[in-house]
């Protein structure tokens, strides 16, 4: 198997590394299979992150192989995690099977300036195997900045690429939280639009950025190893198209909204849509057909006691032809104050929610 098919072979298997479009902004894959992301390492039931003390290349080239990696290639130490911090001051020979084979100084041990999630470790991998572990990964969806303009597709250059131009591509893109904003992804040939980005963060998208001009950029961007990279988390969902506020159509948004195909999703995919919405969970698994839908995900798995779909295991990001031409959609138990009212309402549908 080629370079390129093992590394999207990866991206069907670890839903962190995702690659996906939007109306004028898209992610794309690095084109030397590169991937690069904040560390989550499983324990006692929960993803948490590895704080950066004495994080060097031994800890970087056991967190890559344990990722199913060759190698690392970079190791950087300010990302922007979530859950607990598991791990602090990691002393790996480099020979380890994984990080948690390391000497350390004890699960969730950490200084007390870990705990800001301002210091967690990040990893550059290369080589991708095929024998990722389940207990490690990186968070999130990553990948080059690609915006839209003058009918043509083209990356921003990382001059001046920082947190606040990460978060206004996070959130146009669709998702919550910006965990780490990367500099040297070698992206597709093409257009370098943009350079010397001066976002304050707060606007709706890159292009309501100060920057230099679209086009006008540093010669040396546009050899394409120095295209702006980022990471992000925390999909939104909603449900469309149901008689009740708690029930329809799932979709999630990436850059624009989009379905999810129902192959494979049953009650436990359900439990995790309905509780990022706030309810308590479940009743049960429905479909619809797709028609004209778009739908961004499919293979969609989940355990049932995720927070979110980010943390299941999917198909990589594209606008999908669902299986059998269905798509999934929910009933979630009511909200708390909301049930009576749902179950009156409903006396004659074919739901039922006890």
């Amino acid at each position: 198997m080629d370079h390129f098919k093992l590394f999207f072979a990866f991206l069907s298997l670890i839903p962190s590394i995702s690659f996906l479009d939007a109306s004028n902004i898209r992610l794309r894959p690095d084109t030397r299979g590169y991937v690069w992301g904040v560390i989550q390492v499983y324990h006692n039931g929960q993803w948490g992150t590895v704080c950066y003390d004495s994080w060097d290349w031994n800890e970087a080239h056991v967190a890559c192989r344990q990722l199913g990696f060759t190698k690392a290639v970079n190791y950087d130490y300010d990302g922007r995690g979530e859950g607990p911090v598991w791990l602090d001051d990691m002393a790996c020979t480099g020979s380890e099977a994984s990080l948690q084979d390391c000497s350390h100084p004890g699960w969730e041990v950490v200084n007390s300036h870990c705990n800001s999630h301002t210091n967690d470790a990040v990893v550059e991998c290369s080589g991708y195997t095929g024998n990722a572990a389940s207990n490690i990964r990186l968070l999130g969806v990553s990948g080059i900045v690609q915006v839209y303009h003058g009918g043509k597709w083209g990356t921003v250059c990382d001059d001046s690429w920082g947190w606040d131009d990460a978060k206004v591509a996070c959130r146009q893109l669709g998702f919550i939280k910006t965990v780490y904003p990367w500099c040297c992804g070698h992206g597709e040939q093409g257009k370098v639009w943009l350079d010397d980005m001066v976002c304050t963060g707060s606007e709706a998208s890159l292009k309501d950025c100060p920057h230099a001009g679209w086009g006008v950029v540093s010669s040396y961007c546009n050899n394409h190893n120095d295209d702006a990279v980022v990471q992000c988390s925390g999909s939104q969902v909603r449900l469309q198209g149901g008689t009740y506020e708690n029930e329809g159509r799932v979709e999630i948004k990436y850059g624009t909204w989009g379905n999810i195909c129902s192959n494979g999703f049953g009650t436990n995919e359900a439990n995790v849509v309905c509780k990022m919405l706030g309810y308590q969970g479940a009743i049960t698994a429905k479909s619809y057909d797709q028609l004209s839908y778009t739908a961004w995900l499919k293979d969609v798995s989940c355990h049932g006691n995720e927070n979110s779909t980010d943390e299941c295991t999917h198909s990589s990001f594209a606008s999908q032809s669902c299986p059998n031409s269905k798509i999934a959609g929910v009933v979630c138990y009511a909200k708390k104050g909301h049930m009576h009212t749902l179950l009156k309402q409903d006396t004659n549908s074919k739901h039922s929610f006890i």
